[in-house]
């Protein structure tokens, strides 16, 4: 080659851009490329459920810049009682925010990553915040509160890696965990040391994601030592009923999360339940609810179910569309924390605590695999609720009308062996009511507490199951003992 060819430079053509400019913003915070076509595009309508149009609000290239905006402020009521002021929306449709390009600063390696798996496959598996992801969006629900914040933001991330390390398996995030959980604890001692920062929201939702954390890693002493100091911040707060005027969010959240982690009720509701106020009157006429009040239960105990059954019946009508429990919580509250009606006698005693058990247990079965898991309450509760249908089960002879309900939510909550003794129980007590199919079946289900969304198919396979004991066992007259 001559001096003059080497001196020659030698043009590489352009490596082609393999990203799309114009893509919409679900393409982009996926990180996948965005075909553009519109308005929904082919990645957008293989992944996604019950969307119609993408979000095509900004091709700009330049990253996002957004105004970081104080923590929420909690200014001074009546003695101890402190509000926070409402949550302003900003991670909303068309607002052309990408939450991986405004977040706080960090030390611990991977964040991205951290981010893109919560945002991917974490945030649907963590205790409901709302119901429905398209009414109230993740990321106008938790991540519009830890986008700026770092205690929060760094307990969110925490969450994560340890999703991850469950569905990988072994110790690959162990270097996370740790940095993690050290950067946590040190923004969290800083942050509870100021009066009122120290007990913002964002301080009481970091709480209660190190406390699925310490629980989800059977560190039940980290857990006790967090809930207990959840507990005297909600009370600096003036309570949980103070909490939930400004933010049901994290009232929902603050409920769900200490009941599953310690199988008890911690925050007692403090006001009356008034069944028929001014937002219940609908309830009045509603002729197709069970009357609670001729099965057997104590008056409280009839009035609280039967409300319940309208708020469960009116989700069922909604789901998955528009459905959020911020009621909902409040009234399995109040279901807890009713209690044992013993001065009625063993009938009603029975009957009305066992439906307490069943209804809370119910509504929190299509959560058992979520963040954290309810598995121990839930086997806490199944525990009790075998003691508490002894009296009925005998007083009744197995004839009572709530009992295929009881013995059919029991047998599907419960692990073996307890399931077998629900179901044990069910096969003598549907052969003696004589309820052959299930057509006949579902009734006696239906009218008591129900969700089609999620009681149709699992107590329709248990029906089976139910069939086939009875083939099995052919249960006919052999009383060795009838005179």
């Amino acid at each position: 080659m001559s001096p003059e060819e080497a001196a020659t430079p030698v043009l590489v053509p352009k490596r082609q851009h393999k990203k799309s400019r114009n893509g919409c913003q679900q393409c982009k915070l996926r990180k996948v490329k965005c075909d553009e076509r519109r308005p929904l595009c082919k990645n957008c309508a293989r992944h996604y459920k019950d969307i119609e149009k993408c979000d095509f609000a900004t091709t700009q290239n330049e990253p996002h810049i957004v105004p970081a905006r104080p923590l929420l402020s909690i200014k001074k009521t009546s003695g101890m009682a402190r509000k926070p002021p409402k949550n302003v929306l900003l991670f909303g449709p068309g607002s052309g925010i990408d939450p991986f390009e405004c977040y706080p600063k960090s030390h611990v390696p991977n964040t991205q990553r951290l981010m893109h798996h919560y945002f991917q496959n974490f945030n649907n598996k963590t205790y409901p915040v709302h119901l429905d992801h398209e009414a109230f969006p993740i990321m106008q629900a938790v991540w519009q509160l830890a986008a700026d914040d770092p205690v929060l933001f760094h307990a969110t991330l925490q969450l994560s890696a340890l999703d991850l390390e469950i569905l990988r398996g072994g110790d690959r995030e162990a270097q996370n965990k740790f940095l993690l959980n050290k950067e946590c604890i040190s923004l969290l001692r800083e942050r509870v040391e100021d009066p009122i920062l120290g007990l913002s929201d964002q301080t009481i939702a970091s709480v209660l994601f190190l406390i699925i954390v310490e629980f989800e890693r059977n560190n039940f002493r980290m857990v006790e030592m967090h809930v207990s100091g959840l507990k005297r911040m909600v009370k600096l707060r003036g309570g949980l009923e103070e909490i939930r005027e400004s933010n049901h969010m994290l009232a929902n959240l603050i409920f769900g999360i200490t009941l599953t982690v310690t199988t008890e009720l911690q925050f007692i509701p403090e006001t009356r339940f008034e069944p028929m106020s001014a937002d219940t009157m609908e309830l009045a006429p509603d002729l197709r609810l069970f009357r609670f009040d001729n099965a057997d239960l104590a008056k409280d105990h009839a009035q609280i179910l039967r409300f319940l059954r309208y708020m469960t019946n009116l989700a069922d009508m909604t789901w998955p569309h528009n459905a959020a429990p911020s009621k909902c919580s409040e009234i399995l509250a109040r279901v807890l924390a009713l209690p044992i009606p013993v001065d009625e006698g063993p009938l009603v005693a029975s009957v009305s605590e066992s439906m307490r058990l069943a209804a809370v247990s119910l509504c929190f079965m299509p959560w058992k695999n979520n963040y954290p898991s309810p598995e121990l309450m839930l086997n806490t509760m199944m525990h009790k609720l075998k003691l508490a249908l002894g009296p009925l089960l005998t007083i009744s002879g197995g004839n009572h009308t709530l009992l295929p309900w009881l013995l059919s939510t029991g047998a599907l909550v419960s692990e073996p062996p307890e399931r077998n003794w629900f179901i044990g129980h069910l096969v003598p007590v549907v052969t003696a009511m004589r309820i052959r199919s299930w057509a006949e079946m579902k009734p006696h289900l239906t009218k008591v507490l129900w969700m089609e969304y999620f009681c149709e198919v699992p107590f329709k396979e248990l029906w089976e199951i139910v069939e086939e004991k009875r083939k099995d066992l052919d249960l006919v007259d052999l009383d060795v003992w009838q005179q």
